[in-house]
């Protein structure tokens, strides 16, 4: 049991394994990719193995119910997106620029119920 809720945290942070393709793999906060949009960035969440919901704006998005083949939410610098699953994972991914690059800081955290806490934080440039 221990071993199943331990990999059920990891996959959390870390996405779900996907297979080679010309996208980019989902990472911490089901991240696809990060793109320099104007100011801002566009936040691409993959449609399938991703988050359930991302809020943003106050407003919730379902990369599932997307017509484009490659989801995506446009933010600009100093916002902030909350994709999620469900309440035992959050994750805040927040617009901002480290060293001059513009990018996101995204970060995870899963508790389950009976484990500690597991938490990941990543800065992703923008391309």
């Amino acid at each position: 049991m221990m071993m199943a809720l331990s990999m059920l945290a990891t996959l959390a942070l870390t996405g779900p394994p996907q297979p080679q393709a010309t996208a980019d793999p989902p990472g911490v906060c089901w991240i696809a990719s990060v793109r320099k949009d104007g100011e801002g960035v566009r936040v691409h969440f993959p449609k399938v193995g991703g988050p359930g919901l991302v809020i943003h704006r106050g407003t919730i998005w379902r990369p599932a119910d997307q017509s484009d083949e490659r989801p995506s939410v446009v933010a600009a610098l100093g916002e902030v997106l909350r994709p999620e699953n469900s309440h035992h994972d959050n994750c805040t991914v927040t617009v901002m620029r480290r060293d001059g690059i513009i990018g996101v800081e995204a970060a995870a955290r899963v508790h389950m119920p009976g484990m500690p806490i597991v938490s990941r934080t990543e800065f992703i440039p923008a391309r």
